[in-house]
């Protein structure tokens, strides 16, 4: 299976696959983000971390059930050629109509192939706010 863009990236290739994996987070569909888990992959939720393809499609279930207002923002945050870098926004609802953020980054090494890789649920609204536009 291939995942396009493939590496080497462009800017924009890179872009579009960070943009592709948060809607693909966002959309809460186990079937649509697992096939970018390779074996040696690492993926995990701040508390479990699994590194095998098919302990993270019994893992997202009971994330998204747990966290079921959740939201993720990934930009882009460096590209060379098939390493990417993203920074990440995960917000959850909080107290008092708040919401909660948590900020991090992932970094990828794609293969030849283009993997690995990853507020109705699916995309984000263009017009929703960035990382910078957040003070990020």
């Amino acid at each position: 299976m291939t995942r396009p863009p493939l590496p080497p990236s462009t800017w924009d290739g890179a872009m579009q696959r960070v943009r592709m994996a948060a809607t693909a987070w966002n959309g809460r569909d186990a079937d649509v983000v697992t096939p970018d888990v390779t074996d040696d992959s690492e993926l995990g939720n701040r508390t479990e971390f699994l590194s095998v393809h098919k302990a993270a499609q019994a893992l997202l279930p009971r994330v998204w059930n747990t966290e079921q207002d959740d939201r993720l923002i990934k930009e882009l945050w460096d590209n060379s050629g098939n390493r990417i870098a993203a920074r990440i926004l995960y917000e959850l609802p909080g107290k008092n109509e708040q919401r909660l953020r948590h900020c991090g980054s992932e970094e990828c090494e794609l293969a030849a192939k283009g993997r690995p890789h990853h507020w109705t649920q699916n995309p984000r609204p263009e017009d929703r706010p960035s990382f910078h536009a957040l003070g990020h």
